[in-house]
């Protein structure tokens, strides 16, 4: 449907069906104007986040009252670099790359790498692809929202990832321990760090590089589903499992049951107790 065929919807009593038409690129900018009015936050964030909408419309919603709508302006590809800085100055934004960062020309991430802002500089954090001395300028960052953001880089020597954690701690843990090619000793000192959360010790607890050293400290936790994660990984040594497997927790022994490095001889005993 042609724009001009469009201006009978944007009252719809559907949000979803105003919020579609908000959506389109092509719509003439009376509409995007009334569009940035309407009484429900979702169709005026769907209005900050398309890149047809001028720039003094996205300076006005960066004002709204709703925080929906000012976090969507990050969405927008087309939204001016300033007004975008303004906006995660006082808005969380999620974990993610912000399409305007993505299109960035060079000079300007280095200037936003060196901003005071902390969030700013996190938003450099997050792009798929950087230079290599902005990547170790933001590595040595010493703010942890930052150090957060650049720890889940796959491309991180091990030394910096060592360097992030002895600087920052388990504010950084979770970002680390989600990545398949972590060392095994890095793995093993946040496991033994007595603040690292559930969330992150079940990451370590499945995670491939794990050693059994590190898997017996994960057996240690309180948490059940930490436990049940060591329990099923193929690298706890089989002496471990034959334990657990005569032990007093259920789903512990279930677990050690289902690990595929479960001996021959241990899954025959197991077999020959469940047809008695």
């Amino acid at each position: 449907m042609p724009p001009s065929g469009l201006a009978a919807f944007l009252d719809a009593p559907e949000v979803g069906t105003v919020t579609t038409f908000a959506a389109r690129t092509d719509l003439p900018t009376a509409f995007l104007d009334r569009l940035a009015g309407h009484p429900t936050a979702d169709v005026r964030a769907v209005v900050a986040a398309n890149p047809a909408a001028p720039e003094a419309l996205l300076r006005t919603l960066a004002a709204d009252a709703d925080p929906e709508v000012r976090r969507a302006l990050a969405e927008n590809p087309a939204v001016p670099l300033d007004l975008l800085i303004a906006v995660v100055a006082h808005e969380r934004l999620p974990d993610e790359p912000a399409p305007r960062i993505e299109s960035a020309a060079e000079a300007e991430l280095r200037t936003l790498a060196t901003s005071r802002v902390a969030q700013v500089r996190a938003l450099v954090a997050d792009r798929s692809r950087l230079p290599g001395d902005l990547l170790a300028r933001l590595a040595a960052d010493p703010d942890p929202g930052v150090a957060r953001r650049i720890a889940a880089r796959p491309e991180l020597d091990p030394d910096t990832l060592t360097a992030l954690v002895e600087r920052h701690g388990p504010p950084v843990f979770s970002a680390l321990a989600r990545h398949p090619d972590r060392p095994a000793a890095l793995l093993h000192r946040m496991a033994a760090e007595a603040a690292t959360g559930r969330r992150v010790l079940r990451d370590i607890a499945r995670h491939p590089a794990s050693r059994p050293e590190t898997l017996l400290l994960c057996l240690a936790a309180e948490d059940p589903d930490v436990r049940h994660c060591a329990a099923a990984h193929p690298a706890l040594p089989v002496p471990v499992l034959e334990s657990m497997l005569d032990g007093p927790e259920g789903e512990l022994a279930r677990a050690a049951a289902e690990n595929p490095a479960l001996p021959e001889a241990l899954m025959e005993r197991i077999v020959t107790r469940a047809l008695r």
